[in-house]
């Protein structure tokens, strides 16, 4: 294996960038997420505090957003869900682009428990 993509899969920076990466292309892709809230979970418990809050907090968005797509699929029944799945996606991107902004700076995340965006 190159050793470019070795380092993309190793917990730290690069991991993280790329978990954020795969949610942000969970925009056209829907499956992506999924596949970087795995590499989320599996360095969750990672040694450094600084990627270790990054890890907690994408892992928390996906399951934060999983569970805002089961409350709108079960209100399309009364109209509300189409504008609550628009407001998870959005909630979802802008979560992302927060968290990718702190790790492009090179912190941990302020407060990696929290629902809202920062």
């Amino acid at each position: 294996m190159n050793d470019e993509i070795k380092r993309y899969l190793e917990p730290g920076k690069k991991n993280l960038i790329l978990v954020y990466i795969l949610y942000l292309g969970g925009i056209i892709i829907p499956i992506l997420p999924v596949i970087g809230v795995v590499f989320a979970f599996a360095n969750m418990n990672h040694d450094d505090n600084r990627w270790r809050s990054h890890y907690i907090f994408a892992f928390r968005t996906f399951g934060f957003g999983l569970l805002g797509i089961f409350v709108a699929m079960i209100t399309t029944l009364i109209f509300i869900g189409p504008i609550l799945y628009m407001v998870v996606f959005v909630w979802f991107v802008v979560r992302s682009i927060v968290a990718l902004q702190f790790l492009l700076e090179g912190s941990s995340h302020p407060n990696p428990l929290t629902f809202w965006i920062k």
